[in-house]
């Protein structure tokens, strides 16, 4: 399953930390944030990212930093600029998040705002090559003895979809969903809500049980009707 995911301007809290939704639609609302620096002579802005998983308890692991890095060095520019890198296969515990900075760099100065995807319920983030498209910007201002030059990022709309393509997912959740069966106590795997009718609900999410046909190589042996066939519910081996 491979998604895109919009960095949006509006706000959601995932394992304590409140940060912009990295979400997989598009936003409505567009904002920016600029670093500033003042010299004599326009200098290249650079503009990169960091990726990590945050974990339900909170703590996180850094997958890459700095990484997918575009430039600017006209002082008036501004449009998409795009950059990719290779995503290493991540194994993902329940409920894991993808947390991404991004950052702007101008001479001395820099800094970075942060995205956060809600708490995901796949089992492995395959290796595939990220996309980020972000829209950028550089100005320059020169009203001697001052000088202003200015690297900005935007996001949030359909005029300014910062985002990051081709993040690829495999693999069922585990919600902790355990049933008993004559087999033994067995899994039940969960996704992210797109459609399912039969759904659960944890971290403030709810997301969706796939119902399979009784012959998927990932079907338990648990049925359900769903109204004009017999199901199976997906078992997480």
């Amino acid at each position: 399953m491979a998604e895109t995911r919009h960095c949006r301007n509006d706000l959601h809290t995932v394992h304590g930390l409140e940060r912009r939704v990295l979400g997989p639609t598009q936003g409505s609302d567009s904002a920016s944030f600029s670093e500033f620096t003042g010299i004599q002579s326009y200098p290249t802005t650079y503009f990169n990212s960091d990726v990590y998983i945050r974990h339900s308890d909170g703590s996180e692991d850094l997958l890459a930093s700095g990484i997918a890095q575009t430039t600017r060095d006209a002082p008036s520019s501004s449009g998409y600029q795009n950059a990719t890198w290779v995503c290493p296969e991540t194994v993902l515990a329940s409920g894991d998040a993808i947390r991404v900075w991004n950052w702007i760099k101008i001479h001395i100065e820099e800094g970075a705002y942060s995205w956060i995807t809600e708490p995901l319920m796949h089992g492995t983030l395959e290796s595939s090559t990220w996309t980020f498209r972000r829209y950028t910007a550089s100005t320059y201002t020169s009203t001697p003895p001052f000088y202003f030059s200015t690297g900005m990022l935007r996001w949030g709309s359909a005029t300014y979809d910062t985002q990051i393509q081709n993040i690829v997912f495999s693999g069922y959740g585990d919600l902790g969903i355990r049933l008993k069966t004559n087999n033994g106590i067995i899994k039940i795997g969960v996704e992210p809500l797109s459609g399912h009718k039969l759904r659960t609900r944890k971290w403030d999410t709810t997301y969706g049980i796939p119902l399979l046909a009784t012959g998927d190589g990932d079907a338990s042996g648990v049925r359900i009707y769903d109204g004009s066939a017999v199901k199976a519910l997906p078992k997480i081996t």
